[in-house]
């Protein structure tokens, strides 16, 4: 929820964040991560997780700019959106 992903970066900014796209309470984690953003001042990489297949909710979720992957989520797809991602940071603190 967004309520114990806030509270939990204001004690422990995390490494990556991995959301749900529809949480709790009507809540979105595009909502989430940029308020954990916002918390943490900083860009923290973030992927979206659906299992939606509407098609309104997709776009809404496809606009966000992140990685999107959809249920059931194969370890070898998280491993290399990771990979992308661990890549994509390095390449940005050169």
């Amino acid at each position: 929820s967004l309520d114990e992903a806030t509270a939990l970066a204001e004690t422990n900014a995390p490494d990556l964040i991995i959301s749900d796209y529809r949480l709790r309470d009507h809540c979105k984690g595009t909502e989430v991560i940029q308020a954990v953003r916002t918390i943490c001042s900083a860009n923290i990489p973030a992927i979206l997780v659906t299992g939606d297949t509407a098609p309104v909710r997709l776009r809404e979720a496809s606009t966000s700019a992140l990685p999107l992957l959809h249920k059931p989520v194969s370890p070898s797809q998280l491993y290399t959106q990771l990979s992308l991602m661990l890549a994509q940071t390095k390449q940005q603190m050169r």
